[in-house]
């Protein structure tokens, strides 16, 4: 992780998460813990270099590979604010309001 950056999750962020890996697991074994080892993955490539990615809908995207879903997030100084993890065909930028 980069010196002098915190990573926060909006709790809305985590519940997307955790609801995503339950209805995956019951879709087939093992595929809710897979998405969530993916998510961790992708947020450990975001803190290495969270300028990197680029912007889209005012906040930072991250695409997951080989999965429909997106991490937006809001960068300040000092932290990486994950506010969604967003199926891809969801409302676009239903997530603009979280604070």
């Amino acid at each position: 992780m980069r010196a002098g950056k915190h990573l926060r999750i909006h709790d809305a962020a985590l519940s997307e998460l955790q609801e995503t890996a339950r209805r995956y697991e019951v879709t087939r074994s093992g595929l809710g813990s897979e998405f969530v080892r993916a998510v961790d993955a992708a947020v450990e490539r975001i803190m290495l270099g969270p300028e990197v990615w680029p912007l889209s809908l005012g906040e930072h995207r991250y695409v997951l590979p080989r999965l429909p879903f997106s991490i937006y997030y809001r960068l300040t100084a000092d932290t990486v604010y994950v506010l969604a993890i967003a199926h891809q065909r969801q409302q676009p930028g239903y997530w603009r309001t979280r604070k």
